[in-house]
């Protein structure tokens, strides 16, 4: 759980001005801070050295290498869970705004989901509720979930804050991630969810609520689609499909 937690703060990771409080999104400010206070060899510390755009860019590449199911490495790959967070982390940097990162989350999960005979997602609920929660955020998750009595799964380790908690609930929960990983990720959950029916009936109320929240709440943004290019509106598209 916290190396997968690990590797989703890196793939999710965007340099952000020196000054600024606010972390990148997807990310918890617990996290944030863990990364800008990580120690460097040739920078004053981990965030420095990760400032230029081609590091940034080499690091995700690296990560992605380790982690692909078809490479030698496969780093989660020993068992179902394994294969879900494996799947979970790819969907992930295929929304990464740099195309070389994109592009190669892309492809190594067309390759694996073309080469795959039996289950290709590993526990497909568990997947479609980390995403969904990663689109949301974690805390607006937990508060719909816990309006419909369901149990927050997650890949990662969850942390239970209490609603009066405010500031540690802040610091320690995922904001939403950015608007070109929410296409990708709710394009994933309309695709798994038509590829294993059985995942809504088994889980409808915590799917529905949080397809909902995610879609809904994206949509309402919508005012105008005049002079908006193909890239700005994917997120709205790919919200009105999952809906539909």
């Amino acid at each position: 759980s916290a190396c997968y937690d690990l590797l989703l703060d890196l793939l999710l990771y965007q340099t952000v001005p020196v000054n600024s409080t606010v972390p990148p999104a997807g990310l918890s400010q617990a996290a944030h801070d863990r990364l800008k206070g990580g120690q460097s060899e040739t920078a004053r510390d981990w965030a420095a050295e990760m400032a230029p755009r081609s590091q940034l860019v080499q690091m995700k590449l690296r990560c992605l290498d380790w982690i692909a199911p078809s490479r030698r490495w496969g780093l989660f790959m020993k068992n179902s869970r394994g294969l879900t967070r494996t799947m979970a982390l790819l969907i992930t940097a295929a929304g990464d705004p740099t195309p070389e990162v994109a592009q190669r989350a892309a492809t190594y999960l067309k390759q694996h989901l073309d080469a795959q005979r039996g289950e290709a997602y590993g526990e497909a609920g568990l997947l479609v509720q980390e995403l969904l929660i990663l689109c949301v955020g974690a805390s607006n998750a937990q508060l719909v979930l816990s309006k419909q009595q369901c149990p927050i799964r997650t890949l990662g380790i969850y942390h239970e804050i209490p609603v009066t908690n405010q500031q540690s609930a802040l610091s320690l929960k995922r904001r939403t991630v950015s608007e070109s990983t929410f296409a990708i990720m709710v394009d994933y959950v309309a695709k798994i969810v038509q590829d294993v029916p059985q995942l809504v009936s088994d889980n409808v109320a915590s799917v529905s609520s949080l397809s909902l929240l995610a879609c809904t709440k994206t949509l309402s943004q919508l005012r105008t689609s005049s002079g908006m290019t193909l890239l700005q509106g994917k997120q709205y598209v790919s919200a009105a499909q999952l809906l539909n």
